[in-house]
């Protein structure tokens, strides 16, 4: 495999089939097609919009974006706060993430850890009710326990089943304009929906339009979003560098 650093001056290209990543490069095989565009730390950053990365840039309740973007995220009702992660404790606290999307392709990453659940516990969320049928619940025994889609009025599982005290990489990857949802747990395709989906905000651990099921208790260590969809490999990527 091949590096391409680039400057103002010129274009360099070595043999760095042994490197996982460099700092804002991109990786190109042999015949120079682009692979991948990376941070410092291994991530994906081509497309990427909002970064909340764990305990990272907080100041007060505000989550701020590290993508450069400045697509702050704001903790609500004081979730604890640790070097890594940030807590949620299944009474009243949750994460405004974003406040709306019209993006036809986009791609949603969270890394999260279970600390409890019941019944209906909610993951991913539309905040306000108007507008929006974004909504995740965590578990749902209704439908065997597995984490189940709320597109408004369509139920669909995910064929996942979350466990306590396990972290997850969850990975949505949106195509509205085929109506595919495509979602990754750990890097590995688990279910593909076919189905529109929107919101006008969107939540970690709330109640859906702050009314249904129940507020989550877990552990956010890290949330991303993209304007685009991306690849397995891409997946694959992102998945490894939060693990490594």
């Amino acid at each position: 495999m091949l590096l391409n650093n680039l400057n103002k001056n010129k274009t360099e290209f070595h043999d760095v089939t042994s490197l996982t990543h460099v700092g804002n490069s991109l990786f190109v095989n042999s015949d120079r097609e682009l692979l991948l565009q990376l941070d410092h730390q291994g991530i994906v950053i081509n497309g990427l919009t909002q970064h909340l990365q764990g305990g990272v840039g907080i100041d007060n309740d505000t989550w701020l974006d590290q993508s450069g973007n400045n697509n702050n995220g704001l903790l609500v009702n004081s979730p604890g706060v640790a070097s890594n992660y940030i807590e949620l404790d299944g009474i009243d606290n949750y994460i405004s993430v974003d406040t709306s999307n019209s993006l036809d392709v986009f791609t949603i990453s969270m890394t999260i850890e279970y600390l409890s659940l019941t019944n209906k516990d909610r993951l991913l969320n539309q905040i306000s009710n108007v507008g929006g049928t974004w909504s995740l619940y965590a578990i749902n025994n209704a439908f065997g326990g597995s984490m189940e889609f709320y597109t408004n009025p369509l139920w669909h599982d995910t064929e996942f089943t979350p466990v306590v005290n396990e972290k997850y990489t969850i990975d949505f990857v949106i195509d509205n304009i085929n109506q595919l949802l495509k979602v990754y747990v750990n890097a590995v395709l688990v279910t593909t929906i076919n189905d529109n989906v929107n919101y006008t905000d969107l939540g970690i651990g709330n109640k859906y339009r702050g009314i249904y099921g129940t507020y989550a208790h877990l552990r956010v260590y890290d949330y991303k979003h993209y304007n685009r969809a991306l690849t397995e490999a891409e997946l694959t990527q992102n998945y490894n560098a939060i693990t490594n």
